[in-house]
């Protein structure tokens, strides 16, 4: 048999976890593109993998042979009910690459993902209070498995926090399913200030049935799926999107007063008028009416600074505290609004949609104001659509951080987090 290096058993370990896997997220991979590709190329020729779709529709889930061949590399990770589940999560892929890129970018991202690297549900977080803060993020071990082919060593994450559950581990506790059957929810991801249910909204801006989300709220917090300390923000979303489209939608409807319960419609072929979309009854997704706070990210290689820094305690403040002593450094009371040499400031880094509402609703508006927005450099192309219509007419100033900024704030939380002997990220 063919002997396969770390990429085939990387790529069949995260197809297991995951489900199906678009290639734009295998390409978030810490390996090489002509590596990659052929790696991918051996794994569907030998028939261990298999894909749906076309060029960058394209993606891969792994195959019974595959599920086998990782169960005989590490059986106690990848064989038994994981095997199962693995199979579970590739049946459909018209339904799970949605799920399956979530689940694959949160790990990415740097949280726990596979079963034996978090607590089962109900899974029980201790109360936190002064220095357990630092005990409630350094809830990891690492573990292994000797007696497996597998050496690799994984790090298991002693309490929820951190930790991402797929919606049909989640929605299984119910006791009538039919109650969130309609969530719209890939997952529910718990962080020290956070717990959030993940979303993905592709290029469009989703439709949703609110029981359906109303009722997954519910069950998240029966005590069923998390008990002891839960975040103070418990009704907070993270929605990912296949690039800005998605935001940019959600934004500009919300923004042209629009309502949320209005008809999706589509062009007709030829181009000639519109057409209603049908069977995508429910409410439009808006900057607030899904999660309160609701955050944005697109999935690519430049959003995952700032989705590893959500995995820390206080992240938003922090973020707004650091940017503010550049733009302003005598001010000892940061916040991501103030007034500033007359103009309107506005730091938007932490891709809070309500916030980014406020914050066009004021250049939407006729008041005159000078307004200037702070945000990342890889944000651009979110926010230079959206402020492009009132430029000729407004005094308009964006502001972008230097390249990297992100990753010097990472490395200071690590070591405040984790330790000064933490390793650079």
């Amino acid at each position: 048999m063919k002997q396969f290096s770390d990429i085939h058993y990387t790529i069949l370990g995260l197809l297991s976890t995951c489900g199906w896997v678009s290639l734009p997220l295998l390409e978030l991979l810490d390996y090489g593109y002509t590596y990659r590709t052929r790696a991918l190329k051996t794994l569907l020729d030998g028939q261990f993998i298999r894909k749906s779709g076309k060029g960058r529709a394209k993606a891969y889930a792994i195959s019974a042979k595959g599920r086998n061949l990782l169960a005989a590399y590490n059986t106690r990770r990848f064989g038994g009910e994981a095997k199962g589940m693995a199979k579970q999560l590739a049946r459909h892929p018209e339904r799970s690459v949605q799920r399956g890129d979530a689940a694959a970018f949160l790990s990415f991202g740097g949280f726990s993902v596979h079963p034996d690297d978090k607590p089962a549900f109900p899974a029980y977080t201790p109360d936190p209070s002064g220095e357990d803060w630092r005990g409630l993020y350094r809830n990891t071990e690492s573990h292994s498995y000797p007696d497996q082919p597998d050496q690799g060593v994984y790090r298991r994450r002693l309490t929820a926090v951190n930790c991402y559950y797929d919606a049909t581990a989640v929605k299984d506790l119910a006791v009538d399913s039919a109650g969130v059957g309609y969530s719209r929810a890939c997952g529910v991801l718990m962080t020290p200030s956070y717990l959030l249910r993940v979303y993905h909204s592709r290029d469009v801006a989703m439709k949703f049935q609110s029981t359906g989300e109303q009722n997954l709220q519910s069950l998240l917090l029966s005590g069923r799926a998390f008990t002891g300390y839960l975040p103070e923000e418990q009704n907070a979303a993270l929605i990912l999107g296949t690039g800005f489209t998605a935001a940019l939608h959600i934004l500009e409807h919300h923004l042209a007063g629009y309502s949320s319960r209005m008809p999706l419609s589509a062009k007709k072929k030829g181009g000639k008028g519109y057409t209603a979309v049908k069977g995508l009854a429910g409410e439009l997704v808006t900057p607030t009416n899904l999660g309160k706070p609701a955050f944005y990210l697109p999935l690519c290689r430049d959003s995952l600074p700032l989705l590893r820094l959500m995995a820390y305690p206080f992240w938003q403040g922090f973020l707004v505290r650091e940017i503010c002593r550049g733009l302003r450094p005598d001010s000892e009371q940061p916040h991501w609004c103030f007034e500033e040499d007359g103009y309107a400031v506005y730091i938007l880094a932490a891709m809070n949609l309500a916030q980014i509402d406020l914050a066009m609703r004021m250049v939407q508006g006729n008041s005159g104001k000078k307004v200037r927005i702070v945000c990342l450099d890889w944000q651009e192309p979110l926010f230079r659509p959206l402020l492009e219509p009132f430029a000729g007419h407004r005094d308009l100033w964006l502001t972008k951080l230097p390249a990297g900024f992100l990753e010097g704030l990472l490395q200071r939380e690590k070591e405040y987090w984790e330790g000064a002997d933490a390793r650079t990220l």
